[in-house]
């Protein structure tokens, strides 16, 4: 796998005790339109793959993987690493203007 090393980050964010989870409002809205909780976008995170990874002003990341229900999904990702930290950016879905 390409980006290995990306998944464990997030993993390892995510079972850190003093984890912080950001979910911007572009997240939370897209989350209502697709009718997911929190606890679905973790379980993506949690199993999913990292397919991108690029520096702008945080380490963004594309993870893709498939909800509790097996709708397929691609959540944008800024990793935070010294503050244990993901904020969720968006979550794109197979058909939206930016899947490629």
């Amino acid at each position: 796998m390409r980006f290995m090393k990306e998944q464990a980050r997030i993993r390892a964010i995510l079972s850190h005790r003093d984890k912080w989870i950001i979910w911007t409002r572009h997240a939370r809205f897209r989350m209502e339109q697709r009718e997911m909780t929190e606890a679905d976008v973790i379980a993506i995170l949690t199993r999913a793959q990292v397919t991108w990874f690029e520096v702008v002003v945080d380490e963004t990341v594309h993870v893709e993987g498939r909800d509790p229900s097996g709708r397929k999904l691609r959540l944008v990702v800024a990793l935070r690493d010294h503050v244990q930290t993901l904020k969720i950016i968006t979550l794109i879905a197979p058909g939206d203007r930016n899947w490629r």
